[in-house]
């Protein structure tokens, strides 16, 4: 019988990246409290760790350096995931506004935001 060889570029369409964002939803988080944000980029193709770069910009379009009260989670990478964690350790009304999560591949780039609109004030009793 004829053997149907499968083209291999019937697979392209799979090989898009798609990035999202997981914990970043701020509403019931008050002032003092820590969070977490995990940025996921998902690569279409299995990329080595080395080729893939995530970064995290602030509010005023600055990359995130560790500091006191924020920190970047070293990019993990499992085969077609690759997830870098921001950590918030004391949030505060400066940490309100814009934030990026960018990934660099070496032939594109993905970024994806989420916002810190407000933070509930704890209540004192």
């Amino acid at each position: 019988g004829d053997e149907i060889l499968q083209s291999p570029t019937t697979v392209k369409n799979c090989s898009a990246n798609i990035i999202e964002l997981q914990n970043n939803n701020f509403d019931d988080i008050s002032v003092g409290q820590s969070h977490e944000v995990d940025c996921i980029l998902h690569t279409g193709t299995v990329m080595d760790a080395s080729n893939v770069y995530i970064s995290w910009i602030d509010p005023n379009g600055i990359v995130i350096q560790n500091n006191s009260r924020m920190s970047v989670v070293p990019t993990v990478s499992h085969i077609h995931n690759h997830t870098s964690t921001l950590k918030f350790s004391y949030l505060s009304e400066e940490d309100i506004g814009t934030y990026t999560c960018n990934a660099t591949l070496p032939q594109s780039s993905e970024t994806k935001t989420f916002i810190i609109s407000s933070l509930s004030n704890p209540i004192l009793n």
